[in-house]
Parts: C-alpha cells; sequence; structure tokens
C-alpha cells in the first residue's frame, strides 16, 4: 500500500511541477522583458562566432572574448559558474540586482532557465512479471539483433538525473554498460542525483532512460545494448533533483563534445546525445528566441553540436495539447520526439499517440515532433536501493512519458551507427533524420478514430529494422531519393537550401529551416 501511494504522491508531484516554478527578468538585444519573481543563475550572452565549428577554435576565442565579463561579475559579488565555449557564453550565480547592474553595463543578460525530466506516469506494483521488452519488440530492434546489430561501441550520453552505475541489469561481461560518469553541476554528485544523501527517488529517471538504450536484462534488454552509456549528471540535489539548470545542461552537452579525456577530437566523444528534458515557453517568447530578438544559449548549443556531426535526441514535452512542445526542439536539426501507446502488444496496427504527448504546430505553424516512439508504460530500470524501498522483487519500474520515448530513438540510433559502421560507411545526421524518417509509418490519433497529423505524430512510428535497410541516394541532378529494402523507388525530393523547407512524406522535416521548425516543451520527463 505505502508503495502505491509513494507512487500516487511522486505523479502528484510531477503534475503540479509542470507548471512554471519561478518567474524571471529577461534582458535581449531588443530591451528588458520583466517577468515578476526571484532567481538566481544566469547568462551573460556574448556575440557568438558564427561559422566556427572548430572546438580548441571556439575555446581559445570564448575564453579571450570573455575575460572582461568575468571581472565584472567577480567586482560585483557575482559567482562565475562555467565559461562556456560551444556557445560563447559565461554562466554566474547572483541576485537579481546584481544581473540588473551588469545588465546596465551594456551586457545581454538573461537568466538560465529551469528544466524538468519528461516522466508523467509511475506504475508501481509487487513485481514486474511478465518481463515484456514491448518497446524494443515494435520499433524492430530485435530483428536488427538477431542479425548482430547491437549497437556495439556507439557511445550515447544520457544528459540527466544520473545512473546507477552498478546496476544488475547495466552490467555486460562483467563491467558497467556506463563507461563514463561526470557530475557537470560541479556540486559533488556521485553515481546519481540523491544517492549519498539516502534520496533514491533522484535516481529513477536517468537510470531508466539508460536501461531502455543499453539495458542488459535477458528479457528486458535495451534498444541497443551493445552501446554503451556516458553519464552524464545536470539535476541538482538543491533543486530535489527534479530542476536542471540550463547553464548546467549546456555544460554537459560540452561535456559529451570533449569526451571522458576532455579533449576534441580524439574518438571517445559521444555519438549520440540524448535529452529526455526540457521546459515550455510562452508561445511569443518562443518566437522571440527563433527570430533571434532573444538569446538563449541552450539552443544555440544544440544546433552547433549538430553542426559538429552530433545526433541530438530531444523529448518533445507530456503537456498533452497543440503548441506546448518542448522549446529545445526548436534547435534546428535536432530529432523531437513524441509518445506513442503500444496498447499492451507489439503489434504496430494498433498503436496510438499517447494522449499526454505534446503536439505542435510551432510558431509559424511548423509541424509538430519528428517522430514518435513507444513512451507509455516502458519497463525499465531503476535504482536498486529505490526497489527495496518499494518492496519490489525487481529493481525494474514502468514509466510513461516523452522521457521514456527518446532514449528508444537514441538506441535506434546507435543500431544505425553501427549498421554502417560494420559496412564501412558513415551515417551523418542528415541521413540519420531522413532514415527514420522515411521509414516510420503512420500512427492512430489518441483515440483510434483516425490517422494522425504532422502536429501530432511527425512523420510517424520509427521501425528501425526498415531504416537499415533503407537506401538513400542522391542522382546528379541533385534529387534526393529513398529506396526501400526492396530497392522500389520513393518520391524525389529536391535537395534545397537549410533556408528551405525540404518537402518529405507526413509533411515533416527532418531539418529546421531557418525559422527553427519543430516543437517546443517544458520541463518534465519526455
Amino acid at each position: 500500500m505505502y508503495a502505491r501511494l509513494a507512487g500516487l504522491l511522486l505523479l502528484v508531484l510531477i503534475l503540479f511541477s509542470s507548471l512554471p516554478a519561478y518567474g524571471f527578468d529577461l534582458w535581449s538585444s531588443g530591451g528588458s522583458i520583466s517577468i515578476p519573481g526571484p532567481w538566481r543563475y544566469w547568462f551573460v550572452v556574448l556575440d557568438d562566432f558564427s561559422g566556427v565549428n572548430d572546438i580548441d577554435s571556439l575555446m581559445a576565442l570564448s575564453r579571450g572574448a570573455q575575460e572582461p565579463v568575468v571581472r565584472v561579475i567577480e567586482s560585483l559579488g557575482g559567482r562565475v559558474i562555467h565559461r562556456h565555449w560551444l556557445v560563447n557564453a559565461v554562466s554566474f550565480e547572483a541576485p537579481p540586482d546584481v544581473a540588473s547592474r551588469i545588465a546596465s553595463l551594456g551586457y545581454r543578460v538573461a537568466p538560465s532557465l529551469a528544466f524538468k525530466p519528461s516522466i508523467l506516469g509511475v506504475s508501481v506494483r509487487g513485481g514486474v512479471e511478465p518481463l515484456d521488452p514491448i518497446g524494443v519488440d515494435t520499433i524492430g530492434a530485435r530483428r536488427l539483433h538477431a542479425l548482430g546489430i547491437t549497437g556495439a561501441g556507439v557511445r550515447v550520453a544520457v544528459i540527466d538525473t544520473g545512473v546507477e552505475n552498478d546496476h544488475p541489469w547495466l552490467v555486460r561481461g562483467g563491467r558497467s554498460v556506463v563507461a563514463w560518469e561526470v557530475d557537470a553541476t560541479g556540486t559533488g554528485v556521485v553515481d546519481y542525483c540523491g544517492r549519498r544523501i539516502g534520496y533514491y527517488w533522484g535516481g529513477l529517471h536517468g537510470t531508466h532512460v539508460a536501461g531502455i538504450v543499453a539495458g542488459q536484462h535477458p528479457i528486458v534488454r535495451g534498444v541497443a545494448p551493445g552501446a554503451w552509456i556516458y553519464d552524464i549528471i545536470v539535476f541538482r540535489e538543491d533543486a530535489y533533483c527534479w530542476w536542471a539548470y540550463e547553464h548546467d545542461i549546456v555544460r554537459g552537452v560540452e561535456l559529451a563534445l570533449l569526451g571522458p579525456d576532455g579533449r576534441p577530437g580524439t574518438g571517445d566523444e559521444a555519438d549520440v546525445i540524448n535529452l529526455s528534458l526540457g521546459a515550455i515557453i510562452p508561445p511569443w517568447m518562443m518566437a522571440g528566441i527563433r527570430s533571434g530578438r532573444i538569446e538563449d544559449p541552450i539552443v544555440r548549443a544544440l544546433e552547433r553540436a549538430v553542426s559538429m556531426g552530433k545526433v541530438v535526441v530531444v523529448a518533445s514535452g507530456i503537456d498533452a495539447g497543440h503548441m506546448t512542445m518542448n522549446f529545445l526542439c526548436g534547435a534546428q536539426g535536432v530529432i523531437c520526439v513524441g509518445s506513442s501507446n503500444q496498447m499492451g502488444s507489439s503489434d504496430r496496427g494498433d498503436d496510438r499517440v499517447s494522449w499526454f504527448s505534446s503536439r505542435g504546430p510551432l510558431p509559424w505553424f511548423d509541424v509538430g515532433p519528428t517522430v514518435v516512439a513507444p513512451g507509455e508504460n516502458i519497463l525499465s530500470t531503476i535504482p536498486t536501493d529505490l526497489a527495496r524501498q518499494l518492496g519490489l522483487a525487481e529493481p525494474a519500474l514502468e514509466l510513461s512519458g516523452t522521457s521514456m520515448a527518446a532514449p528508444h530513438i537514441s538506441g535506434a540510433v546507435a543500431l544505425l551507427i553501427d549498421h554502417y559502421r560494420r559496412q564501412g560507411r558513415i551515417l551523418t545526421v542528415d541521413m540519420t533524420s531522413r532514415l527514420l524518417v522515411h521509414s516510420s509509418t503512420t500512427i492512430r490519433t489518441t483515440h483510434g478514430l483516425d490517422l494522425a497529423g504532422a502536429h501530432e505524430a511527425g512523420a510517424g512510428l520509427i521501425e528501425v529494422y526498415n531504416a537499415a535497410f533503407t537506401q538513400l541516394l542522391v542522382d546528379v541532378n541533385f534529387q534526393f531519393h529513398v529506396l526501400d529494402s526492396c530497392g522500389h523507388e520513393g518520391l524525389p525530393h529536391q535537395l534545397q537550401s537549410r533556408h528551405e523547407r525540404h518537402p518529405i512524406p507526413h509533411s515533416v522535416s527532418p531539418q529546421r529551416s531557418s525559422h527553427r521548425p519543430h516543437s517546443i516543451n517544458m520541463y518534465q520527463s519526455f
């Protein structure tokens, strides 16, 4: 009984915490925008180095440009947290009056927004039998496993609450699948947020996400059981392990691009970045960010990570309505993932869009998520100490949210990368998006009465086996052709500049236009 009450309480907290918790004052290049409320963490956003994608150059240029503002922050009593290079910005801690004084000196000051995981439901029960990995079967991953394609050697960065490294379901060949753990907050978090203080709920989200990607249970295997996990912790214990701040997330993305040795270009960098977190912002603010009137460091950071060849997967959000998408989905080039309901079976024919899955359109009526993936009642790993507290027979729970759908995509991408590497081929970010989009199939609306449109489900429900054997060809006239596994040609698509829409099936574009067309959503368990 107490376990069920705990699960219900967590669900209530999740639902209420989806509401904005703070206000803030935002200074943009167009002037001052005031939203009442306290705030602690800020960015000074400096002029970006457009066209520079070499990490060593970005580090050197940003360090020199940031010296004057660092001195200003410290002289006024602020505390510098991170000196970022992926976006030319300095994050700092200070009361609002100090941030206002810095802004009055002509600097662009913006709040470091708070993000949440995108989890909606927790199913707490006495056991987990039958162990049914419906999501893995639904997307066709098990068919690739049978061919020996497991995502071997692919590095997936889980930017989240942290992962229980020694979880018994996350051990492969006597070694943890967590190849690297790093605390991006700089607050001394170990293993996962809350573990060192006995708050085991803090590691629920990140451990669950990691299990979906690379779980090792003989029955409940992850989507890419051969992949490695980079455990990048961005949630803070002083925020109850429920909030992550924008500056720590940007730092987490930077760490993923450097890898464990802290140096760029050495081959240990993450291949895939999973962000099962987000935030919803008012439509007018989203429009401001996408038009460039309002500076937003994390959107720029994600776009630059994509331009550096990293596949960035973002949960669409759990706000259950139109124009409610995670604003991180507005970053150009990311794969934005909505949730599907498997209806208790691996039969794709009866699958529906989850009722809670955030939908488009974005400002200017762009489409919704890129694709959808299983996100309801997904069984995966949870901290072993939490399982003992709840009296569970196995260290696993069923969770629901677009947070659970996103790692299905990250795992699927790991499978595709593995498949291409085995053939001696390189899988680019653009190719990855196109393969997933063109191999996806239609899915029904939440109530099952009709087929879901692009604003609800994007291109549809992914099928990674079909994606692996779909061929992408470009002819001498720069026509983009899609061939299925039987060699049948789909519709040709004229290659256009990044400032134009790419017309493809289901009216969804795997790339963002210059207006950054994709989804928006808030801090929730995506």
